[in-house]
């Protein structure tokens, strides 16, 4: 396993100041998470300082505790600190139609288009043989920090704060002898010539994460409604945990993805596999570590439904004379950054373009989706001769103009607008009858 000889600086923190009494002692621990590497002591701290840790960082990385005592015996923890064998950083590559990114990493689609996701994990070190192939093993073995964890999970619009495992994957970077076998020695040498190392002049290398297009992993009927937000974490592994019980937080990594244990919180269906622990936890020897100790980048997706929208008050198919009825329109679940309009034309022409839409909803970039209604009386005004009209919803968003949205009543979300007839549905094809003008002469016979 190859050891990084790195000193850190320790800073001793300013909760220390609790215990600014005479009759206080502070110390701090340091604790390889190797166990085979000795546990120092840094005895009687002042309250304020700074100091170099006792042994070098080596893999898995080491732990500090800082502790305040009392000369009548009594003792606290103030605080704890992680610290690294390698500076690990994580890069994510999310490709979706829509170009909006908010605060840095969260990214939004529609729950029928999808996304690709890309990560690029840095400053691993390379694999050795002694390293385990999967997430399957045995109590005396243990990861290096050549592993990471691909943690993907997702939360409901409804209920925010409950999350759903969808995979968890073991991600290891390559071996020496695995890098050096995916080069020739001409590819090499041009990567040498280019200030290109294999592996990095620190020593250490990377592991890349690709996913093809998906619509979303978000339960909805139908799918394409499904509406909350994926997010998907790389944690970087230092040692593997012994604990094989099965936790009750709802979560399910195995083939099923149920856990029985927290009905309620998890998939429905039956759990294949009930005493396997169900949750792929950031867990470490010594049991010192959190799971945002582990956490090197995280990357938000925001999934939204797909628009829909009816037109009601008037039927397809419908003849109409002299008189023409009042619309209702509902839009439903409106992009963020679109526009959803009426476009009313005779049958054969060019769909219009928004600018002669009517009853125009627009939706602001930074809002969330949104569903309104509206009353349209104007048919008489627009329609000007007989024969077959078309009426539809359009909406214009960052992944398509002029879009003829689906029937907000139609059970598959596919739906093709026409409805057969119903008082619903997104699009009308109606039948204007001519007008017959009455010329006579009326004449009275006595």
């Amino acid at each position: 396993m190859k050891n990084l000889t790195l000193i850190t600086s320790l800073g001793v923190l300013a909760s220390l100041s609790i215990a600014s009494a005479d009759n206080y002692t502070n110390y701090i621990l340091e604790i390889p998470v190797d166990e085979n590497l000795p546990t120092q002591t840094h005895n009687r701290l002042d309250n304020i300082g700074d100091g170099f840790s006792k042994n070098t960082v080596e893999a898995g990385g080491t732990n500090f505790k800082l502790f305040t005592t009392h000369e009548g015996g009594s003792e606290w923890l103030l605080d704890t600190a992680f610290v690294d064998a390698s500076a690990k950083s994580s890069l994510f590559i999310v490709q979706s139609q829509d170009p909006t990114v908010e605060n840095g990493n969260t990214y939004r689609t529609r729950a029928d288009k999808g996304y690709s996701l890309t990560s690029i994990t840095s400053g691993l070190l390379p694999r050795t043989d002694d390293d385990p192939a999967t997430a399957d093993v045995d109590e005396s073995s243990t990861y290096t920090t050549s592993s990471v964890v691909l943690r993907h999970e997702y939360s409901l619009s409804d209920d925010p704060n409950t999350l759903y495992l969808v995979e968890a994957d073991l991600l290891l970077a390559p071996t020496l002898d695995e890098l050096s076998s995916s080069y020739t020695s001409a590819e090499l040498a041009l990567m040498k010539s280019n200030g290109i190392q294999v592996p990095a002049t620190d020593g250490t290398v990377s592991v890349t994460f690709e996913t093809a297009t998906q619509s979303t992993n978000i339960e909805a009927t139908p799918k394409d409604q499904a509406y909350g937000i994926e997010e998907i974490s790389i944690l970087g592994v230092s040692a593997v945990q012994n604990d094989s019980a099965k936790s009750n937080n709802g979560h399910g990594n195995n083939v099923d993805g149920v856990d029985s244990s927290n009905p309620g919180k998890s998939k429905t269906g039956e759990d294949t596999d009930p005493l396997v622990d169900d949750e792929i936890k950031a867990r470490v020897l010594l049991n010192q570590l959190t799971e945002e100790d582990l956490i090197i980048n995280t990357a938000k997706v925001k999934i939204f439904p797909k628009p829909t929208g009816t037109i009601s008050g008037i039927t397809n198919g419908q003849k109409i004379g002299a008189d023409f009825p009042s619309i209702t329109l509902n839009y439903d679940n409106l992009y963020p950054g679109s526009d959803t309009y009426l476009v009313i034309y005779k049958q054969g022409e060019a769909v219009p373009t928004k600018e002669f839409g009517y009853n125009m909803k627009t939706v602001r970039t930074d809002q969330e989706p949104v569903s309104c209604s509206s009353v349209f009386d104007s048919l008489g005004q627009v329609i000007d001769s007989e024969g077959s009209w078309i009426l539809e919803i359009r909406h214009d968003s960052p992944f398509e103009i002029s879009e003829l949205l689906d029937d907000s009543n139609s059970s598959s979300g596919t739906g093709g607008g026409t409805d057969g007839g119903t008082d619903g549905g997104n699009k009308k094809v109606i039948e204007v009858l001519p007008t017959v003008k009455v010329n006579a002469d009326i004449n009275t016979v006595k």
